[in-house]
């Protein structure tokens, strides 16, 4: 714009200049100069708007991120009321580069919505863990006292197998004296005189 303001000007200072060209360009001029100061207030809109994303960068809540959203509306909605009034080879060649600013500040894949997306993981992340950790708890508790229970039952099979073996023994010196005692009998009573 400002390149295209001091051909004009150098057109109006050109002596060789007719006037018919003079008139044309200083209604150019004219336009031109019109045109700038919504260029200008343009300009500091998208400020606004890279400012507010660059603190969204950093935002920490949830109500932060929707205040700085709403800020970047509030600008990419001023640059659209001012392009409307400019003219409209210049609004025409502003329609792209505004379209990328409002994608990149208010639109789904902006900082602000990844920011969200962020927060919101990062407190299911969190959530998860404090829900894991529970779990694991219980988890561990659970294979405490199954193996507690494991212990209880292997030490009253031990007691258990301890006793049919005294038992198992005494039957058998019990069957052995008997035995004896039987071999004593048939002895002394065959052998008897």
């Amino acid at each position: 714009m400002k390149r295209h303001i001091s051909e004009l000007q150098r057109t109006l200072a050109s002596p060789r200049s007719s006037t018919e060209e003079r008139l044309a360009a200083l209604e150019r001029l004219n336009v031109a100069f019109r045109d700038l100061s919504p260029m200008e207030q343009i300009q500091q809109e998208a400020s606004v708007a890279f400012e507010t994303l660059v603190r969204a960068s950093t935002a920490n809540s949830a109500a932060t991120l929707e205040s700085l959203r709403d800020e970047a509306a509030h600008s990419v909605d001023q640059v659209d009321n001012l392009l409307s009034g400019l003219d409209p080879d210049v609004s025409l060649a502003l329609i792209a580069p505004l379209s990328r600013m409002r994608n990149n500040a208010i639109g789904r894949s902006s900082i602000i919505a990844a920011r969200k997306v962020e927060q919101e993981t990062s407190s299911e992340g969190r959530h998860l863990t404090m829900e894991n950790s529970a779990l694991s708890a219980q988890l561990s508790k659970a294979v405490a006292s199954l193996v507690t229970q494991s212990k209880r039952g292997i030490a009253a099979a031990t007691q258990e197998t301890q006793a049919v073996r005294r038992f198992g023994s005494l039957a058998l010196l019990a069957v052995v004296a008997l035995s004896l005692i039987s071999s004593v009998f048939i002895v002394w009573f065959y052998v008897r005189p």
